[in-house]
C-alpha cells in the first residue's frame, strides 16, 4: 500500500510541556537541508576616540558579518502494528493515534539531547561551581549575561534538579522575606516556579524532563542561567544564544506518515522531522555545577 501522509496525526498532542528544547533554542523554519545563516556576534564594547586632533580621522572600527552553517539530520521513530493487535488497541485510528505520540516522543526526545549536548556539554560555555551558594552563583551569572543580550533571563535544567535547588537552606530562609514559609525540608510545595525565579532574581525558572541530567546522570547537579530571545526576531537581528533549523515547520515540525506492510503483515507509521541545533553566542548562557546533596539537605533526590 502507498505512503500516506497523515495530517490528522500530525496534529496530535503528545504530552509535550515537559520538553523545553523549544524555549532554550527556538525554532526557525527553512525550506532546504543546509545552508548559511547571518548572525549576530557578540563582542564586547569598545573604546570612543578621546581627544582626536583637529583635523585628523577618527580610529575606524570594522564592522563585519558573521555566519556560521546549518546543515539538517533526520530523526526518526517507526512504529509497527501487528495486524492481530489492532482489535485489542480499540482500532486502527486509535492504534495509529498511539503510535504517532509515541514516535512524536521520541523524536522530541532526540531533539532535546541535541540541545542538552548545546548547552551543558557545551565546552565553551563559562562553568560556576555553586557549592558554596546558589545565591551568589545565580547572582554572577546574572551579572555575566545580562548586559550581551536582550531578552528574558532564565534558570532551566531538569526537573528534580528544580526541586533540589528549592529545598536549598538558603532558598528557604530567602522564602521568609519574599513569600509564604514553608514548612519541612523536603515540603517545596509551597514553593512555586514563579516564586523561586523572584527569590533567585531571574524572569522564570523551566524545569526540563529527566533526559537533562544527562546519560548515566552526567549532569546531575547541573543548572543553567541564559539569556532566550524572543523567538520573532532572526538571529542577524538580536545577539542571540542559538536557534534550532527545521524543515517545512508547520504548525509542529513532525512528519508523520502511514502505510501497510504486506511483507510484515502489520501497519507502519513513521515520526520524522529534520532539523539542526545551532549555537551562536555562547558568552550569553552560564552552566552553574555542583548543586548536590551537601548544600542542599541530606537526604536524596
Amino acid at each position: 500500500m502507498a505512503t500516506v501522509k497523515r495530517a490528522d496525526l500530525e496534529a496530535l498532542d503528545y504530552g509535550s510541556p515537559e520538553f523545553v528544547a523549544s524555549t532554550i533554542m527556538p525554532r526557525i523554519a527553512r525550506e532546504v537541508d543546509s545552508g548559511t545563516v547571518y548572525y549576530q556576534d557578540y563582542t564586547a564594547d569598545g573604546s570612543a576616540t578621546s581627544g582626536r586632533t583637529l583635523g585628523e580621522a577618527p580610529t575606524a572600527t570594522l564592522i563585519t558579518k558573521s555566519s556560521t552553517t546549518f546543515s539538517m539530520v533526520e530523526k526518526i521513530s517507526r512504529k509497527k502494528i501487528d495486524s492481530r493487535d489492532i482489535n485489542m488497541l480499540g482500532g486502527l485510528d486509535r492504534a495509529q493515534q498511539k503510535a504517532a505520540r509515541l514516535g512524536k516522543r521520541e523524536v522530541a526526545s532526540a531533539i532535546e539531547a541535541l540541545v542538552i549536548a548545546a548547552t551543558f556539554g557545551n565546552s565553551g560555555i563559562a562553568k560556576y561551581n555553586i557549592l558554596a551558594s546558589l545565591l551568589s552563583a545565580v547572582d554572577d551569572a546574572v551579572a555575566q549575561v545580562s548586559d550581551k543580550a536582550d531578552g528574558k533571563i532564565v534558570l532551566f535544567g531538569a526537573k528534580s534538579m528544580i526541586q533540589r535547588a528549592k529545598r536549598l537552606a538558603e532558598v528557604k530562609a530567602r522564602m521568609i522575606h519574599t513569600g509564604v514559609p514553608v514548612g519541612s525540608e523536603r515540603d517545596v510545595r509551597s514553593i512555586s516556579d514563579n516564586i523561586l525565579a523572584g527569590v533567585l532574581g531571574v524572569d522564570a525558572v523551566i524545569a526540563g524532563r529527566s533526559s537533562w541530567l544527562g546519560s548515566g546522570n552526567a549532569y546531575d547537579g547541573y543548572l543553567g542561567v541564559m539569556v532566550i530571545p524572543d523567538a520573532t526576531f532572526d538571529p542577524d537581528e538580536t545577539i542571540q544564544f542559538g536557534r534550532t533549523f527545521v524543515k517545512n515547520a508547520g504548525s509542529d515540525i513532525f512528519v508523520v506518515e502511514s502505510f501497510y506492510s504486506d511483507d510484515l503483515k502489520a501497519e507502519i507509521v513513521d515520526t520524522k522531522a529534520e532539523l539542526n541545533v545551532v549555537c551562536f553566542n555562547p558568552e550569553v548562557c552560564v552552566v552553574l555545577t555542583g548543586l548536590d546533596e551537601g548544600n542542599a539537605v541530606t537526604t536524596t533526590v
